[in-house]
């Protein structure tokens, strides 16, 4: 007789009673708000934008993002994945006076 699989073998396994999950219940009530965690953070230092957003609001291709990064020429992301890069807008928007200043 073949083993059962999919919606049957879920079926097979033991249901899990309301005492079973306390300790994790417990444990999760042990962890603090991420509310708190950042509580001292200016909502600002919090924003990120996406690379594509960020090329969007610059008016610049993606690309173009890469190879100024590459080059130092622009704040450093934040890199989440290896294909995930996000930037502070604060940083952004700090970057963008300097350079308005510095070219008058």
């Amino acid at each position: 007789m073949p083993k059962a699989r999919g919606r049957a073998r879920a079926a097979q396994s033991p249901d899990i009673g309301a005492n079973d999950a306390s300790p994790f219940v417990d444990a999760l009530a042990e962890i603090p708000p991420l509310d708190n965690a950042i509580a001292d953070v200016p909502a600002s230092a919090l924003d990120m934008i996406r690379k594509k957003d960020l090329a969007k609001r610059l008016g610049v291709n993606p690309w173009t993002l890469d190879n100024w990064r590459r080059r130092g020429l622009m704040p450093p992301p934040i890199k989440i994945t290896e294909n995930m890069l996000f930037w502070r807008v604060s940083d952004i928007d700090a970057w963008l006076r300097e350079k308005e200043a510095a070219h008058g």
